[in-house]
């Protein structure tokens, strides 16, 4: 069992812009959802190795940049979210385990989740919006798990935030590149104009409102060569690269279609998620702060996916994934 040695709030080390931060629609669709990543360090011969004391002085300098995280969400009197740069503060805890590496199972699982990530319930209301465990090993070994509220920030963003904790712990300052929290260009746009069908969304309403079925989550390791293979395999002779992720996501289809045993006369559907900031016209800044990630979906008789060349699939998977633009994310921000 992990024993908790302590929990507190970590608050900006310096002032910090308060009041109210607008959210766009795109962070309005995952209310409540929290995202947990656990990251794993093998111990160094460093004499300040995850010191507890290093870790929190130089949290509270990353939320002086990422100030939004140190807040509240809460509900506007127009029923939208909306964050409250409070400064109160994100939630830290300090745990110890009888474990070592050796004795953990690396697959991602519920058990590394209440391991390793701080429970949601203590999320409360108005809502906390980062959470944070470190966790002490037997072997000297830490864990760092953290628990980021969907609703203000994707995983680019939560890495943006991660290496710039980092970079503040081990002292260089020089890597840093300041967040932007402007949410104006996702705005939506009045009347809003609706082109596309955005069946991902639709899906996802429907399945929130059925009886949920059990999931298991599973790590598939390819080789550097094996993807390098594959990517020459479906850009054998065509003018329009394939990407490595639709090359890795083509396989992975045709596989789950065979794996399934589907009818042929069935229609599969592949749902993947894409990061807008490069997509938008003007493009966002990578250093954008928020949600700036949508949903699109592909989708073909099973037949076809299970019968096609790989490379005809990846063309499939790779004109989906283009086709999400300026106008696609417009058409969706309503």
């Amino acid at each position: 069992m992990v024993e908790v040695l302590e929990s507190c709030f970590v608050v900006p080390s310096d002032e910090t812009p308060k009041g109210r931060l607008w959210l766009s629609n795109l962070d309005q669709f995952d209310r409540g959802l929290f995202s947990g990543t656990v990251n794993f360090y093998k111990k160094t011969k460093a004499t300040s190795f995850f010191s507890i004391e290093v870790l929190k002085a130089s949290l509270a300098k990353a939320l002086v940049l990422f100030y939004p995280l140190a807040g509240r969400c809460i509900v506007g009197s127009d029923g939208r979210l909306e964050l409250d740069c409070n400064a109160k503060g994100c939630f830290f805890v300090r745990a110890q385990l009888d474990r070592t590496f050796d004795s953990i199972n690396f697959q991602p699982s519920q058990e590394l989740e209440e391991l390793f990530i701080p429970s949601t319930q203590m999320a409360g209301s108005p809502f906390l919006l980062l959470m944070i465990q470190a966790t002490y090993l037997k072997c000297g070994g830490v864990v760092l798990g953290f628990a980021v509220n969907h609703i203000i920030t994707d995983a680019h963003s939560n890495f943006h935030f991660i290496r710039t904790w980092a970079s503040i712990t081990r002292g260089d300052l020089s890597s840093i590149v300041p967040p932007s929290f402007d949410q104006t260009p996702l705005r939506a746009r009045s009347p809003p104009i609706v082109k596309f069908d955005h069946s991902p969304y639709k899906d996802n309403a429907a399945s929130a409102r059925s009886t949920p079925t059990d999931s298991t989550t599973t790590k598939l390791r390819l080789s550097k060569e094996q993807v390098s293979t594959l990517k020459i395999r479906c850009n054998r002779g065509k003018v329009t690269k394939i990407s490595t992720f639709c090359s890795v996501a083509s396989l992975l289809w045709k596989c789950y279609c065979y794996a399934q045993n589907l009818a042929p006369d069935k229609t599969g559907h592949l749902i993947f998620l894409v990061n807008i900031r490069s997509r938008l016209q003007p493009q966002l800044p990578q250093s954008h702060f928020g949600n700036a990630i949508v949903e699109a979906s592909v989708q073909s008789k099973v037949s076809k996916i299970t019968s096609s060349p790989l490379q005809a699939v990846a063309e499939i998977v790779q004109t989906a994934v283009d086709s999400v633009n300026d106008e696609y994310v417009r058409s969706l921000i309503i």
